[in-house]
């Protein structure tokens, strides 16, 4: 029951013939208004003092000509964009809207921001919620005059099995954003293809697209109708995911960026065969093979692909490497398919290309099987490895590494810079394998004056020294022999309880392998702490009885040892 509303009514109007409460309420009704009255005048004396106050504290932008404080505001407003990267407090539901935050100020960078159309170019709009904003988008499109627009469209998402949707936006949106279609720079759009077609379909698309980022959800595509456009679109940085690009009018002579996920193999390599220009590629999860454009045969060779990132393919059949040599390719990010094969496709197009990589990221997961597939990709240098499993992965894992702190030649993988694992169990004999890597390699103190130079270099000969007898300069000559530029190692304990961390050899084993020479050794847990520094404390405070019960009652690790087991 609502207390305050039960008996709601004036004083004149009370039905009782006696009664001193309710002129009372009046009065303090009445004086309650006076004082938010006077409240209201204050705050907007306020807001009044304190733009006269930014406006003498501006000594720097009343001095510059409007033409460098524009500059400034433009400036400006890209960090602001990116709300991640502000140092300072911003004002609740400013996020994402640059002028509205420097327009605040005071009245004279209001004024300017007014009448700075380039602030005011991006529109970002959900169907879902545009009723009672469509004034407001009128009002933004208005002072962004005749610029270029950055649009994104977040149409409305699918609900239920039966593929119910939300309400769809009105004819007057679709209708506003199609006015401004000559002015589209950049364009964003997720939703059902419905809203899409109804946006894009014969619109006034004449300016050069940049930008162009589709999401359609999924649905039958043999339902959709076509978008006809009076020219194509010809993007050079292409989003795309889940998108029959046959019922879109589209060219790839100025593309240079691809990010595709969730689409066919066929539209992948239709693309990649057009794309000539295309320099930097990202494609993960395709789909297999749609049918609608023939598969390449022999592989295209794609002369300008500079980086590519491939996710594992959803069928044996999808993997896009099949169809590809990239003979210039310097940036190679793969995450192989699963651990139960060696990766024959990655492999024959590594022959294939010949590509000068300087950088190859390679991600696995460690499963059962015991394959060698180090030996079959030496030219990786930044390796990510998933080990979760308790018993074989961890096998298959201690295999590799044994192989990895091998020194004899050839080395396994020779070019190797930085290594990742995330593992559910570290056993104790993980850490003197892995300080045996690190002190081998380029940069650990292992490491002669001779490491990492080419046998063949003649700089790698150290003279021996003429008061030394023979025998013995032959066996102070330094091994001349590749060593691994092994700079960075991360490891991220997976599971919860890490009580064989805090045991003493095990840290002891630590530190010698921070000490080893590695340029960084990370060990964190899954909350990102690092678990060096939290296992010497535990250990510390396990060793100090006075400390014990203090120690434990005031830490949140729930396997701390008890006064027994010590």
């Amino acid at each position: 029951m609502d207390c305050h509303a039960i008996h709601d009514y004036t004083a004149s109007k009370c039905p009782l013939q006696f009664c001193e409460a309710c002129p009372e309420l009046e009065e303090l009704d009445a004086e309650i208004a006076d004082l938010q009255d006077r409240l209201i005048n204050l705050v907007q004396k306020r807001w009044t003092m304190k733009s006269k106050v930014n406006t003498h504290h501006d000594q720097i932008l009343r001095r510059l000509p409007v033409e460098i404080v524009t500059d400034i505001f433009l400036l400006v407003a890209d960090t602001l964009r990116d709300f991640t990267l502000l140092k300072w407090d911003r004002p609740t539901g400013y996020f994402h809207c640059p002028p509205l935050f420097l327009g605040a100020v005071c009245k004279r960078w209001r004024d300017i921001t007014l009448g700075l159309p380039l602030l005011w170019t991006n529109l970002t709009i959900n169907a879902w919620s545009h009723k009672s904003h469509l004034n407001i988008m009128e009002e933004w499109l208005k002072r962004s005059s005749t610029a270029p627009l950055s649009v994104g469209y977040h149409g409305e998402h699918l609900w239920g099995p039966g593929g119910s949707t939300k309400p769809r936006p009105t004819p007057r949106l679709i209708q506003l954003l199609r006015i401004h279609a000559s002015r589209w720079n950049n364009i964003t759009f997720s939703g059902p293809w419905k809203s899409f077609h109804d946006l894009m379909h014969n619109s006034e698309i004449t300016a050069p697209v940049d930008t162009l980022d589709i999401h359609i959800f999924i649905e039958n595509t043999t339902q959709m109708e076509p978008v006809q456009l009076r020219q194509p679109i010809n993007p050079k940085v292409l989003t795309i995911c889940a998108t029959p690009i046959n019922k879109i009018p589209l060219q790839w002579s100025n593309l240079t960026r691809l990010n595709a996920t969730s689409m066919h193999l066929d539209e992948v390599l239709h693309i990649l065969s057009n794309g000539n220009n295309l320099v930097d590629c990202i494609i993960k999860d395709v789909v297999g093979n749609k049918g609608i454009y023939s598969l390449p045969n022999p592989p295209i060779v794609h002369n300008s692909m500079r980086v590519l990132t491939l996710g594992s393919p959803d069928l044996d059949n999808s993997d896009v490497l099949l169809y590809l040599t990239l003979p210039f390719l310097q940036i190679l990010d793969y995450e192989a398919q699963h651990d139960l094969l060696l990766p024959t496709t990655l492999i024959a197009f590594l022959d294939r290309s010949r590509a000068p990589l300087h950088t190859f990221r390679f991600k696995y997961t460690m499963g059962s099987l015991v394959i060698p597939w180090y030996d079959c990709l030496p030219a990786i240098t930044h390796l990510e490895l998933g080990i979760y499993g308790y018993n074989d992965a961890l096998h298959a894992s201690e295999v590799f590494l044994e192989a990895l702190a091998r020194t004899s030649n050839p080395l396994i993988l020779p070019h190797l810079r930085e290594l990742r694992m995330y593992m559910h169990s570290i056993p104790k004999s993980f850490w003197s394998v892995l300080r045996d890597i690190c002190h081998d390699s380029q940069f650990g103190t292992g490491a002669s004056r001779t490491s990492g130079l080419d046998s063949g270099d003649t700089a790698s000969t150290i003279p021996p020294d003429d008061n030394i007898p023979e025998a013995n300069s032959r066996q102070l000559q330094p091994v001349d022999r590749t060593r691994r530029p092994l700079e960075s190692v991360y490891i991220q304990h997976l599971a919860q309880h890490w009580r064989e961390m805090t045991e003493d050899d095990v840290i002891q084993q630590m530190l010698d392998t921070k000490a080893s020479g590695i340029r960084s050794l990370e060990v964190k847990d899954n909350h990102g702490n690092d678990l060096i520094t939290s296992a010497i404390n535990v250990s510390t405070s396990r060793h100090l009885p006075f400390s014990r019960k203090r120690a434990r009652r005031n830490s949140t690790w729930d396997e701390w040892p008890s006064d027994s087991e010590t």
